[in-house]
């Protein structure tokens, strides 16, 4: 299994704790340099949780870091 197809239907909560829901499309993204090879940068496309008593919000894009292995591959 691919790691985008992992992310994908998990729940994600950003730093800021105000915008979270489920991980509804992950891309890697090619165009950040990361110099630790074992961390990698996605973008990922998340639909916000429905709150009852408020309006739907839009999606919304994210950057999600993925360690595969733990140790730094350098």
């Amino acid at each position: 299994m691919l790691i985008s197809e992992a992310l994908e239907g998990k729940y994600i909560k950003t730093h800021s704790s105000l915008r979270r829901g489920i991980i509804q499309e992950a891309i890697l993204r090619e165009d950040m340099y990361i110099r630790n090879k074992a961390i990698l940068p996605f973008a990922v496309r998340v639909r916000p949780e429905f709150i009852e008593g408020k309006l739907p919000q839009p999606d919304f894009w994210s950057t999600y870091y993925v360690q595969i292995d733990g140790k730094d591959s350098e």
